[in-house]
């Protein structure tokens, strides 16, 4: 079970069942798929928090969470949303270089759903924010998959994208084999 201990709320439940050897055996797999169910009710938490609140009510990671979260939902509002979200979660937390790669995301998918109305103003803005994030953070793998999915899918710099994949995987070579995003940013492009 997993509960908000401040509501007695129950976020999550689920029974796994199996004999031990079972269990083990594929242990990774299971744990996987908790954190990532666990992951899901928080996030889907953060959204119900966040719906109708002003972003000065909003706690810092709740922002950065429903951020994400609205960032790939399918109307312009809640893609809008998403972007006042995360700016003030780099208001509040300039020195977050995960914070600043969102954002640089944010601004890729801005163009990629056609919700831009200055695709020049959305790339430079992708660029700025994931360079910044690199410059805070350099061996960071995922702001270095941010980087190479916004060179890769607004420019065109393959050369560049494949670059900051390879540095990403020398920082975490967990990164293809556990469904990533970067396994994602290299295997496809929203374009």
């Amino acid at each position: 079970d997993f509960i908000d201990t401040r509501t007695s709320t129950m976020l999550w439940t689920r029974h796994f069942e199996a004999n031990a050897s079972e269990f083990t055996a594929g242990a990774a797999e299971s744990i996987r798929l908790v954190v990532q169910a666990v992951s899901g009710a928080i996030a889907d938490q953060a959204l119900s928090h966040v719906a109708g609140r002003a972003v000065d009510d909003i706690e810092d990671h709740r922002l950065v969470i429903a951020g994400v979260r609205l960032m790939y939902r399918p109307t312009l509002r809640e893609f809008a949303r998403s972007r006042e979200l995360l700016e003030e979660a780099a208001r509040r937390a300039p020195r977050s270089p995960e914070v600043h790669a969102w954002l640089g995301n944010w601004h890729v998918l801005s163009e990629f759903n056609r919700w831009s109305t200055d695709e020049r103003h959305d790339t430079q803005s992708a660029l700025d924010r994931t360079a910044r994030s690199l410059d805070m953070s350099p061996d960071n793998s995922f702001c270095l998959t941010s980087d190479g999915f916004a060179h890769n899918n607004l420019l065109r710099r393959l050369d560049i994208a494949e670059s900051r994949y390879n540095a990403a995987l020398e920082a975490n070579p967990k990164l293809v084999s556990n469904g990533s995003f970067l396994a994602a940013a290299m295997h496809r492009s929203p374009r």
